[in-house]
């Protein structure tokens, strides 16, 4: 295990000036770790950077992967999950980059990802916080790419259903910020932990993550007060990501709780101040009533849980990949799925054979195939197929089209059947 403790530095000079420290908390996402790591490692190839990885008490041998197929990166093992937030701050103090990009182990990132935030950031000095554009597992975009502050009305308007009504006004969706363009740049309040850049000298003027925050609510704590400097939030879609969200958590109770309670004390931290002691026991008694609220609706969920999207049978499945690579998977997994490039895909998702026809299933090479195309494949034709994420090394395929339903993890093996496919 000793080349867990080394830096990836991509350069040939001896002493190099780090530009982008990447810190990715884990806790048992092995499988979407992997895919995570591999598109990092293809977005470092020209730029002098370093991985952290703070693993949070895994047993998903999680450890054991990094340490056999990224040994660049440097690993940080806690003894029990500290959380995001503790987490985030061992790795933050040990960072050499002038740039810190905290990022979530089910990402995918593009190959020039890295590259355009560190010229955003040459273009831009006085910027603080950096967000993406982020798609799920289908294509379709995250509203949490940008969001509002939670203030008491912004929240009113959330879970009374007038930000999904009016998903464009000003003062009924400011929760995902739903007047700016989704394709414009913009300065936006909230960035989400997911993808979050900050040079590191900000640092100087606020401190790190806020420890009273254990998950949730640390990213909307942290952009608050990297919004209170000069220069701002910037949301950049020209940089896109996939997040498959949700593959770190399990949407129960215990989460259900620890949201509400993080809502709870940014309220306290940021808002109560400004307010009167009734409209503080209002705001208060709200939330908990929200918490009851919303802990009914998941149980009920857990009785009764929602089928997928797109849940019909796919009648065609495609390979996107190198031919060989398509010989090898049909091979061991006793398929018999065709070769497709994206542009033939593209015209057969705008000319399919029938009205009727399901979305068809494209199983993607990681190894083989350009991130950076997938993912604006993808965001143009969201929702349109099922996308199936080769691992790197072959052995596996991820499916996670919906943060609503946690992703699928199955072996590629001939012998495999359903009995073999786990959830992640």
């Amino acid at each position: 295990m000793d080349s867990l403790n080394t830096f990836f530095v991509v350069t040939t000079n001896p002493h190099p000036t780090i530009d982008l420290s990447i810190i990715i908390v884990n806790y048992n996402a092995r499988f979407f770790l992997n895919l995570c790591l591999f598109s990092v490692e293809k977005a470092l190839a020209k730029i002098n950077g370093e991985v952290i990885i703070v693993d949070n008490h895994s047993h998903d041998s999680s450890l054991e992967m990094v340490a056999t197929n990224y040994p660049f990166a440097r690993v940080i093992n806690n003894s029990q999950n500290v959380g995001f937030s503790v987490a985030n701050n061992q790795a933050i103090k040990e960072a050499k980059g002038r740039i810190i990009l905290l990022l979530n182990p089910d990402t995918i990132v593009g190959e020039d990802t890295f590259s355009q935030l560190i010229e955003f950031y040459s273009a831009h000095p006085d910027a603080t916080g950096i967000g993406s554009m982020m798609v799920d597992g289908s294509g379709h975009y995250l509203p949490e790419s940008k969001r509002g502050f939670p203030t008491p009305w912004v929240s009113f308007c959330k879970m009374a259903g007038l930000t999904r009504l009016f998903p464009t006004s000003p003062k009924l969706a400011r929760y995902y910020m739903g007047h700016l363009s989704d394709d414009e740049k913009a300065k936006v309040e909230v960035l989400s932990g997911a993808f979050l850049a900050f040079p590191k000298t900000i640092l100087q003027k606020t401190h790190a993550l806020d420890e009273s925050f254990f998950m949730y609510g640390e990213d909307i704590d942290f952009s608050f007060r990297l919004s209170q400097i000069n220069g701002g939030n910037y949301y950049v879609p020209e940089i896109t990501i996939i997040h498959f969200k949700g593959e770190c958590t399990t949407k129960n109770l215990a989460y259900n709780r620890r949201f509400y309670q993080a809502m709870l004390l940014f309220t306290k931290l940021h808002l109560y101040p400004d307010y009167s002691k009734f409209k503080q026991w209002l705001i208060t008694n709200g939330i908990r009533l929200a918490t009851l609220f919303s802990g009914s609706l998941v149980l009920l969920r857990s009785l009764f849980p929602s089928r997928e999207h797109n849940s019909l049978p796919s009648t065609e499945e495609f390979f996107i990949g190198h031919p060989e690579k398509l010989n090898s998977f049909n091979k061991n997994t006793g398929k018999t799925i065709q070769l497709i490039t994206f542009e033939k895909l593209a015209n057969r998702l705008k000319h399919p054979s029938t009205k009727k026809q399901s979305a068809p299933s494209v199983f993607i090479d990681m190894a083989s195939t350009p991130t950076t195309l997938f993912i604006d494949f993808m965001k143009t034709h969201a929702d349109q197929a099922h996308y199936f994420f080769i691992s790197p090394d072959g052995k596996y395929y991820l499916h996670s089209p919906h943060s609503s339903n946690p992703g699928c993890f199955q072996q590629i093996s001939r012998t495999c059947d359903k009995t073999c496919e786990a959830r992640v």
